[in-house]
């Protein structure tokens, strides 16, 4: 009697431990990832046996090839593949969650390459990358952003503030899954607020990724006017005029470093050059140019601004657009722009080159830019 008491304490002991349920209601006790995946991946799978150790009580191992049944697949590897599953065909940082007859997958687009960070504030590595982590708030985390869904979704964990202080864990219990097939991605491409200095915060990079901050690449939209200045010598008309002067300093812009002619039709074909080469090379992953307005406030306030927007290779636009990089060739049309704009007046003769300035007292202003 004493020994068939003492084995049913060890079977309820047992069954206690591992409480995070398949949809048959058996345990998970293994977590699969890739000896080679990318850091993302390993954080994803850390913070998903981490959690579930203290929101359920789960004790599962981290392995790379299964050695029981059910077992979780965190991440691209060989073992997914053996079920069938594949990210290939996911959106931009698309994620999924699937529970099979002896699985639970969490798996996405996944990037693994160099640490990707811009050449300023706020998007250089020490804003956006954890070095003890080896954690960037840059580069697809598909997987990562699975294990974030479930997380808060199907375990009922907030992530408030960076830190302990900041999560909120539900009262400790078992979870029995149902049948999970979900597949999402961010509405948002581009998520990243300004100033966050991760390198020296590992909970602040964390905290970033857990509630969805990020993004594939950075997109650097600042001081990209200044990238023509190297034409004020060879090409001064490529220049606004300010006061019968060529803007080369502070004449109409407060950062002192010119302003641009935007209805010169050589300045647009210059500015769709290099945000041509900008995609070529050395930027293929990158998916926005730069292309950014600046005046004085005191000039905004009267109106005298240029908003410019490139429609490239409009004419013989289909073929000529065929070898172009693959983000050019998705740039909108200058009419989607317009009415995103709220209806700005376009201009007839220059409605492929800018949506044209304002005039003091916001009239429309005739523009000069011949058709070519």
């Amino acid at each position: 009697m004493k020994t068939r008491i003492l084995l049913a304490t060890a079977i309820a002991a047992v069954a206690t431990q591992a409480a995070l349920l398949d949809p048959q209601g058996r345990p998970y006790k293994e977590i699969v990832v890739a000896e080679d995946a990318p850091s993302t991946v390993k954080i994803a799978a850390n913070d998903l046996r981490d959690f579930l150790a203290r929101r359920c009580g789960a004790e599962l191992r981290q392995v790379s090839t299964p050695s029981t049944v059910p077992f979780i697949l965190v991440g691209n590897s060989p073992e997914l593949a053996k079920q069938g599953l594949s990210a290939d065909s996911f959106p931009t940082e698309g994620y999924a969650i699937r529970t099979g007859k002896d699985y639970l997958a969490f798996y996405g687009r996944d990037y693994n390459g160099k640490l990707l960070h811009g050449w300023m504030n706020p998007w250089r590595p020490i804003e956006t990358y954890n070095p003890e982590l080896k954690l960037s708030v840059f580069g697809e985390a598909g997987t990562l952003n699975a294990v974030n869904e479930f997380l808060q979704s199907t375990c009922g964990i907030r992530f408030y503030m960076p830190g302990e202080i900041g999560t909120v864990m539900p009262p400790k219990g078992d979870i029995r899954l149902a049948e999970m097939n979900i597949q999402s991605a961010p509405k948002v491409n581009y998520r990243w607020p300004w100033f966050c200095m991760v390198q020296f915060n590992p909970d602040a990079a964390l905290w970033l990724r857990r509630v969805g901050f990020g993004g594939k690449a950075p997109v650097m939209i600042i001081h990209s006017y200044d990238f023509l200045n190297r034409f004020q010598k060879t090409n001064p008309g490529y220049f606004a005029l300010a006061d019968g002067k060529r803007a080369f300093g502070s004449e109409c812009v407060a950062s002192g470093k010119g302003h641009l002619c935007l209805t010169n039709p050589d300045v647009i074909r210059q500015w769709s050059e290099d945000i041509i080469k900008f995609f070529r090379r050395p930027h293929p992953h990158l998916r926005v140019p730069e292309l950014l307005r600046r005046t004085t406030p005191e000039r905004a306030r009267r109106g005298q601004i240029l908003i410019p927007y490139l429609e490239l290779h409009s004419q013989g636009r289909r073929k000529r657009r065929q070898g172009l990089p693959e983000q050019v060739r998705r740039l909108p049309r200058i009419r989607e722009v317009q009415d995103a704009a709220g209806g700005v007046q376009v201009h007839a003769e220059c409605r492929r080159h800018v949506l044209p300035c304002q005039k003091q007292h916001g009239k429309p202003r005739e523009c000069k830019a011949t058709s070519r």
